[in-house]
């Protein structure tokens, strides 16, 4: 349920800004997205590693648009995650 609420808010997102929607609401659908991943993460949600990669995509599409602002913010969500760290923090859960 996480990964397709994170991919529904992320769809959302790009359509807020697509569409012109003021930078506070389009904000406010990032911290959505970025609180349910955190509380997926919370519960050692298996489906992990589709939600990084939700991050990185609605990242990357802020980035290309030319809003530094709210690609930096999903980029810090996503400094010091590690292949090694991240697989041994749901493995030894």
């Amino acid at each position: 349920m996480a990964a397709a609420a994170a991919y529904d808010l992320r769809v959302l997102a790009e359509q807020a800004h697509e569409r012109g929607a003021d930078r506070a609401t389009t904000a406010a659908i990032v911290d959505d997205l970025l609180d349910t991943v955190h509380r997926a993460l919370a519960k050692h949600s298996p489906a992990h590693t589709q939600l990084y990669k939700t991050v990185a995509a609605l990242g990357s599409f802020f980035f290309v648009r030319g809003d530094r602002g709210l690609a930096g913010r999903l980029r810090d969500e996503l400094n010091g995650l590690t292949p090694e760290r991240h697989w041994i923090r749901f493995v030894a859960s």
